[in-house]
């Protein structure tokens, strides 16, 4: 059934205030799994609160979240056969470990794939509470795999940054097989995570990783690759996912330097030899010093 598209447009969704502290900073990191290497001196500087801490730029995807909203029933849209489509994030002021922020977000842009269903992109912009600091800029797309066919433009046609050549390098990041039990203390609920039953019946043989999570671990592999491990230089950071990841399997993310600061990626899980994320790209500031 096609979703209402001028309901949706105008729909008007309340700002989100939130208070989060350096043990959710900390949880968070957790979440993505840095903790699997607590031994890597780099790795406790986001996993002890005596060293600050630093808090990982892709935490702004979970926090200042709202609960579920797309299965308003004046919408017209199956909320079950959603699936997140794209993420791209803009960091505009690196997250403190510990804030109270301010959260809004609105629809952007709806297009029409017809029978393969709609995509809905909302743009989610976080300061602090006061207003005076703009932390982020999010951009999420949802694929509404069961609501096109209402008439709409059919968007751009997608596009990658990858070069034809060999990439510049590598970094192999493992996830545990209790990942996504971790990571749902983040906020993201959705029993397509843990339940064996619940993800059959969506089509997957097994429970898989929240797709922010696998994003959350592609930006430590950038920060950590390209940024000296210094993630306040991490300025932009964009993917596309392709694919699900399974708790326990290895994520590969190669990259491709492209100018100053700027580089392409994608992720593979080693085990099964499958692209989860592409069209990946990141840009970065300059180091200081």
């Amino acid at each position: 059934m096609p979703l209402n598209a001028e309901t949706l447009r105008s729909w008007s969704l309340p700002e989100v205030r939130q208070s989060y502290s350096v043990r959710d900073s900390i949880l968070y990191a957790i979440g993505i799994g840095v903790s699997i290497d607590a031994t890597d001196d780099g790795n406790m500087n986001y996993l002890y609160e005596g060293r600050g801490p630093k808090t990982l730029p892709t935490m702004a995807a979970v926090i200042g979240q709202r609960a579920m909203w797309m299965d308003t029933p004046e919408l017209d849209i199956d909320w079950r056969r959603i699936v997140h489509g794209e993420q791209k994030l803009t960091i505009h002021v690196p997250l403190p470990a510990a804030a109270e922020i301010v959260s809004d977000e609105r629809v952007s842009d709806i297009f029409d794939k017809g029978d393969k269903g709609a995509i809905v992109w909302v743009e989610r912009t976080i300061h602090s509470v006061d207003r005076a600091v703009h932390y982020s800029t999010l951009h999420t797309a949802y694929f509404c795999r069961a609501d096109g066919g209402f008439g709409g433009d059919s968007g751009p046609a997608p596009a990658s940054l990858i070069p034809d050549r060999g990439h510049d390098g590598m970094i192999d990041l493992p996830t545990r097989h209790d990942q996504a039990l971790i990571y749902r203390l983040l906020g993201d609920v959705n029993p397509l995570h843990v339940d064996r039953d619940f993800a059959r019946k969506a089509g997957f043989p097994a429970p898989i990783l929240h797709g922010l999570c696998s994003y959350g671990i592609a930006a430590r592999a950038m920060v950590a690759t390209l940024c000296n491990d210094d993630c306040s230089r991490l300025e932009h950071i964009a993917v596309r996912f392709s694919a699900p990841c399974y708790p326990g399997e290895t994520i590969r993310t190669e990259y491709w330097k492209l100018d100053d600061g700027h580089a392409a990626f994608r992720c593979h899980a080693v085990e099964r030899d499958v692209i989860i994320l592409n069209n990946g790209e990141a840009r970065f500031r300059p180091s200081i010093g």
